[in-house]
């Protein structure tokens, strides 16, 4: 790593230090943000996005935590960032929990930390929950944009995509073919394209897909893996922050659709909150901002000395 890259990111105004995790799966990357607190976040890699998260997210996060007094770990994921270089799939399952579990090994076993929070956005939200799931010691799940069951339509069904669109995503799939089916302008761009018949047919069957009942639609693993680890911790009622952006509509309406308890604060130890015109990285000063204060407001009434 870089020098100067180093020395420009370290300049919070609390302890923040690099850190390295060894193990059989290989070394991993982090940088500590210092509280006095036996609570701790762990920042998980949003897709590819090193431990700063999309535009700098996870660093004004972890900052502002410390500020209110709890610790955090911006943690590069294998094949992401500093960690040990690997090969990751493009879907939202590219993280695995095994890497995650290491991490709270090590914040447990020498930061004297009790109680670990798992944070995530998108995919990094998908390997929160599946080691959430795995792992009693995590008290609690920040999840950012956290996707349900819609993947890229061109995408091939064990690589993360395709048949597992949900009835929301097909739906408006569906209204935005519609007027191209009867359109012979459109049949000749998309001829004209390269595309073929059978190419189509395969896009308007995963999305007639979308309409069946979950048991019936063809799934990867890990896809399968995903869903019953957030149904589980979901019905264990642990604790569990969502954030989704307004704009972000197929993800939110997803979420809201398997879990209308959740989004209806149903438990006290459910959260759920959406920030006006926030797409799905909360890329405006605004929403960003909004998702790191709300995130802050609720770690420091659960978890502040």
């Amino acid at each position: 790593m870089d020098s100067n890259a180093l020395a420009n990111e370290l300049t919070g105004g609390t302890e923040e230090r690099p850190v390295w995790l060894e193990g059989r799966g290989g070394r991993l990357f982090g940088i500590l943000h210092g509280a006095a607190s036996d609570a701790a976040v762990v920042f998980l890699s949003a897709g590819l996005q090193n431990r700063a998260g999309p535009h700098r997210m996870y660093i004004k996060a972890a900052r502002r935590f410390a500020e209110v007094g709890v610790k955090s770990l911006r943690l590069d994921l294998p094949g992401v960032g500093d960690s040990v270089d690997r090969e990751l799939a493009k879907d939202f399952d590219c993280h695995e929990p095994g890497s995650v579990l290491r991490a709270i090994d090590f914040l447990i076993g020498e930061h004297g930390v009790k109680r670990v929070v798992l944070l995530g956005l998108c995919s990094g939200a998908r390997a929160a929950v599946k080691a959430a799931a795995r792992d009693p010691r995590v008290d609690a799940l920040v999840v950012w944009s956290l996707p349900m069951i819609s993947g890229p339509v061109d995408m091939l069904v064990g690589d993360g995509g395709g048949a597992y669109m949900g009835a929301t995503k097909a739906r408006a799939q569906l209204r935005e073919w519609a007027p191209k089916l009867v359109n012979p302008a459109s049949w000749y761009r998309y001829l004209r394209s390269g595309k073929t018949l059978k190419q189509g047919w395969g896009m308007m069957r995963r999305a007639l897909i979308g309409f069946l009942p979950e048991r019936l639609r063809p799934t990867s693993p890990r896809e399968r893996d995903f869903l019953r680890s957030i149904d589980a911790y979901v019905a264990a009622r642990r604790k569990l922050f969502c954030i989704y952006g307004e704009e972000d509509r197929i993800v939110r309406a997803e979420f809201a659709e398997r879990f209308p308890e959740v989004v209806a604060g149903h438990s006290a130890t459910w959260l759920h909150h959406v920030v006006p015109k926030g797409d799905h990285t909360f890329t405006s000063a605004a929403a960003s901002a909004e998702v790191i204060a709300r995130t802050a407001e609720w770690l420091a009434r659960t978890y502040r000395a």
